[in-house]
C-alpha cells in the first residue's frame, strides 16, 4: 500500500477544502517523483543490459558464464539499485491492478 493510499484511508471522506486541496497537492508531487524514478530507473536498465550484452557470454560448455568479476559485480549494484528505486516508486504511486476477466 503506498503512502499516498493509507493517507487517504486516514483521512477518510474529510469535507474541508483546504486539507483535500492539501492531499490533491501531495498526490501530484507523488506522481512527478515517481515518472522521475522511473526514468532514472529505465537508464539503470538500459546500463545493466549493456553490462549484460558484453560480458555475459556463452562458455565452452554452452552455459552462459561472466566473463569479468567487475562486470558482475557492477551488475549486481545496478540491479541492488532498481530494487531501491522500484521500492521508492510502490511507496509514492499505488500500484496498477489488472482487472480479472472472467471466462466466458
Amino acid at each position: 500500500m503506498s503512502t499516498v493510499e493509507e493517507l487517504d484511508k486516514l483521512l477518510g471522506n474529510k469535507s474541508d477544502k483546504k486539507l483535500k486541496a492539501a492531499i490533491r497537492l501531495l498526490k501530484q508531487h507523488a506522481r512527478s517523483k515517481a515518472k522521475e524514478l522511473k526514468l532514472i530507473r529505465s537508464v539503470n536498465d538500459r546500463q545493466a543490459r549493456i553490462l549484460m550484452v558484453q560480458y555475459y557470454k556463452k562458455g565452452a560448455d554452452g552455459k552462459r558464464h561472466w566473463t569479468s568479476k567487475e562486470a558482475n559485480a557492477a551488475f549486481r549494484r545496478l540491479m541492488t539499485t532498481r530494487h531501491k528505486l522500484h521500492e521508492r516508486i510502490a511507496k509514492l504511486v499505488p500500484e496498477k491492478i489488472e482487472p480479472e476477466f472472467d471466462s466466458p
